[in-house]
């Protein structure tokens, strides 16, 4: 399902964009702190 994204200066439809649910959501959260915890980010050093 789609909901549409308008330029608000014309009114004009520029995109559809993917409607999510909690579900959804819910996957992209533990994929992110996955990613954050075993990935590379937790051993990298900041760079100054």
């Amino acid at each position: 399902k789609t909901f549409p994204a308008y330029d608000p200066r014309s009114g004009e439809v520029i995109a559809h964009v993917a409607q999510g649910d909690q579900e959804d959501i819910n996957r992209a959260v533990s994929a992110a702190r996955k990613a954050f915890d075993e990935g590379p980010w937790p051993k990298m050093t900041p760079y100054v």
